[in-house]
């Protein structure tokens, strides 16, 4: 499984996730910095989703064309261009910067995880895609921990995102060896001809009771991300909790330790169970936040949160591969990616809408509720998802 493109894949795919997770945290800061409101921030995290969103069909299709490590090549050198623009001090440039970036991002993730689905072992998927998160883990788990760092008296905004455009560049040389890696690839073997006529092949999304399955799941633990990915220092802030950096640390270690089993297990479990398990964690995570008045048990609570996405993230992912036939992977793949833009999306603005609304504390109700339908969902999808096997 660890041949050269996965591991050039990984390494890739790890410095965009660091490029992206330094301006998590940082953004609703700065935001407010600039005379924003928090529902202000919560709308420049959309202006970062809306796009991503939006050119994710398009995306998809064109990585089927000319390659997916193609498109995300093309993603990694976006996401270098766009970060300039935070440079420039003023909340329009901010929206801008968002909007330019959430291009890039949907382009660099397509190619990631489309090219994850032809690396991996077909019966090892589950691994695959858990140790592929853990490596995205690793830069979620430092990179906004040392952004408030640097806000707190070590270099300021701007040198945040100088660092966040450091990682971007540095992305370019494993993406590009994967892109002539892939185009190698390519030319030694035959195309890959999809099974259906011309004029009989479908032209809309690949939708399947499978990948709206995966693709309904993602979303209820997406929603509630950024909660705590992006507004848990406000929330700190205004409840005079002191710093929450540890959080990201702590979160990110278990993260990156419990994927790659998880993944696997995923493998002979069944996905069903490790989604409702992730599921039930967080409801109980951000019911112990909204709670809590302490900074130990907010930060306990918020990590335990956090075991959500770290359960459930691999086996959506890998639900959705096995939905995809190889002609199709890049329209299959960016149609179920465009649940992580929704997510962010729309918990950015429910988070600071929320907040604004009845209270930085009682925005936690949101992601609490979205948690609870999410296993309304599960029970109700429960005798169609993959069943346990041995291996």
């Amino acid at each position: 499984m660890f041949n050269k493109p996965f591991v050039l894949l990984c390494v890739a795919a790890f410095l965009a996730y660091a490029n992206q997770s330094v301006l998590g945290p940082t953004l609703p800061l700065y935001v407010t910095q600039l005379g924003g409101s928090a529902s202000v921030a919560g709308l420049a995290l959309l202006a970062f989703s809306a796009p991503s969103f939006l050119v994710r069909p398009w995306l998809g299709r064109t990585a089927d064309r000319i390659g997916l490590a193609t498109v995300m090549l093309i993603g990694l050198g976006l996401l270098l261009i766009a970060g300039g623009i935070f440079f420039i001090p003023y909340l329009w440039a901010v929206f801008i910067a968002c909007a330019a970036r959430g291009v890039a991002w949907a382009a660099m993730n397509i190619g990631g995880y489309s090219y994850l689905a032809t690396a991996a072992p077909p019966d090892r998927r589950g691994e695959a895609t858990g140790y592929y998160f853990a490596v995205l883990g690793c830069a979620q788990t430092i990179m906004p921990a040392l952004a408030l760092w640097m806000i707190n008296g070590h270099g300021g905004f701007m040198w945040v995102f100088a660092l966040s455009a450091a990682f971007a560049a540095i992305s370019l040389p494993p993406g590009w060896a994967l892109y002539r890696h892939d185009m190698a690839e390519r030319a030694a073997r035959p195309p890959v001809i999809p099974p259906a006529a011309p004029s009989e092949k479908p032209k809309g999304p690949p939708f399947n009771r499978g990948l709206i399955a995966a693709m309904l799941l993602n979303i209820c633990q997406g929603i509630p991300q950024p909660a705590l990915t992006a507004f848990l220092p406000l929330f700190a802030r205004d409840q005079h909790l002191g710093d929450v950096s540890v959080f990201y640390v702590l979160a990110g270690i278990l993260a990156v330790v419990l994927r790659p089993l998880l993944g696997r297990r995923s493998d002979t479990l069944g996905q069903g169970r490790i989604i409702a398990g992730g599921l039930a964690v967080q409801a109980a995570g951000y019911l112990m936040v909204w709670l809590s008045h302490s900074l130990p048990l907010v930060l306990t609570g918020a990590v335990i949160a956090s075991f959500g996405p770290a359960l459930i993230n691999s086996a959506t992912t890998t639900l959705a591969m096995e939905t995809a036939e190889p002609h199709e992977r890049g329209k299959v793949m960016a149609t179920f990616s465009m649940t992580f833009p929704i997510g962010v999306g729309v918990g950015s603005v429910m988070a600071g809408g929320l907040a604004d609304l009845i209270g930085v504390r009682n925005m936690y109700l949101g992601p609490l509720a979205v948690s609870l339908i999410g296993l309304g969902i599960v029970a109700s999808v429960w005798k169609t998802l993959p069943k346990p096997r041995t291996i």
